[in-house]
């Protein structure tokens, strides 16, 4: 039974350690859901225009490591969706701002089986205020929820934002090919 309060009435057993911890796990949920006002949700096949409209102003500045046309773009968020639909997820207040798409059946040459992080950006004018952060949070959740207990990413060596930002919540360099350095995290119980 979840107790809440309605309508800023107060549940007659708001005292009872039951009710007090039902309504401490309903804001740690709140909380993993919303950040700055955004909502941190499954991404819809029917929202494609809004994240491709979201991926081309996140790479806009960018020289390298993305695709430049609509077209190339749609193909390679519908292959996302393909992998694994269930681990693509939208940091969104009325537009995307942010996106993350993790595989939970990916397949390592390195490692074997992992979660693999295919793709993660945010809108230029919302960076820096922790919406990254907290999608590859969820992802790595997600990941973990599925058996996942190595997490693998790929990232552009020429991109040192992307790799700082990656070293900086515990992944680490492992391998490079070509112009991509292979990072990995393990996870265990600990850090779900």
């Amino acid at each position: 039974m979840v107790f809440r309060e309605i309508k800023g009435l107060r549940n007659l057993f708001s005292n009872s350690p039951n009710s007090m911890l039902c309504l401490f796990s309903e804001k740690k949920i709140r909380r993993r859901n919303f950040i700055h006002g955004m909502e941190i949700r499954r991404a819809k096949r029917e929202e494609m225009e809004k994240i491709l409209e979201a991926y081309m102003d996140a790479y806009s500045e960018m020289e390298k490591y993305w695709y430049r046309r609509r077209k190339d773009a749609r193909r390679y968020v519908k292959w996302l969706f393909k992998r694994d639909a269930d681990g693509i997820f939208v940091a969104a207040e009325g537009e995307i701002v942010a996106f993350v798409a993790s595989d939970a059946f990916w397949h390592s040459f390195h490692e074997g089986k992992v979660g693999e992080i295919h793709e993660m950006f945010v809108r230029k004018n919302h960076r820096r205020k922790g919406i990254g952060k907290k999608l590859i949070k969820r992802a790595e959740e997600y990941l973990f929820s599925q058996g996942n207990r190595i997490i693998e990413l790929w990232v552009g060596e020429d991109n040192e934002a992307a790799r700082k930002f990656y070293s900086k919540i515990g992944y680490e360099k492992r391998d490079k090919c070509g112009e991509w350095i292979r990072m990995v995290k393990i996870i265990g119980d600990g850090e779900k």
